[in-house]
């Protein structure tokens, strides 16, 4: 079994997501490596509290897992378990994703209903989209777009759009907007 020494030496973990301490209370090398204590936490994640220089740090294993093991070329923030049980921290159940990546993992595996957060952004027919008209800057109504999303798919700005819309800006691109 690999495992990758962690915190300067102090503790290891292993590709199955055990945790090791390394050295005891007075800091001298352990002639085996001790089995630490995991921690279910409220979320559901097994954690592990580990002691630094600097005090004490609550861990989640998969985190510890992934950055021993697991390259994250682009730099993605979050870890996902693949078959999304929480507490399988496998080198071979863990995969670097962005926030989006997980939570459309979570709604694809049903660990999550309703409507994504995300639905309006890539279609209208999420019940959050609001149609907005484009209207020229004599008022004039250009075209309708089902959705701010919609618009941004056209070379628009969502952000400047809601700004015209509540009065911060007076225009975005040469156009007026206002709710449909």
């Amino acid at each position: 079994m690999t495992m990758i020494e962690i915190f300067n030496g102090r503790y290891s973990v292993d590709e199955d997501g055990n945790v090791y301490s390394l050295r005891n209370n007075a800091g001298n090398r352990r002639a085996a490596p001790k089995l630490m204590k995991l921690r279910l936490s409220k979320e559901g994640y097994l954690t592990v509290t580990l002691t630094t220089d600097t005090g004490r740090l609550f861990c989640q294993v998969h985190r510890l897992v992934a950055q021993a093991f697991i390259p994250n070329p682009m730099n993605k923030p979050e870890v996902n378990h693949r078959d999304g049980i929480k507490i399988h921290n496998r080198k071979t159940n863990l995969e670097w994703a962005t926030e989006s990546e997980n939570a459309q993992h979570a709604f694809q595996l049903g660990l999550r209903v309703g409507n994504p957060t995300w639905a309006g952004k890539i279609n209208a027919d999420c019940p959050n989209s609001k149609p907005v008209n484009q209207l020229g800057l004599d008022g004039q109504l250009i075209q309708t777009f089902p959705s701010m999303a919609e618009a941004r798919r056209h070379g628009f700005s969502q952000g400047n759009i809601s700004m015209v819309i509540s009065g911060q800006r007076d225009h975005h691109k040469g156009f007026k907007w206002a709710f449909a």
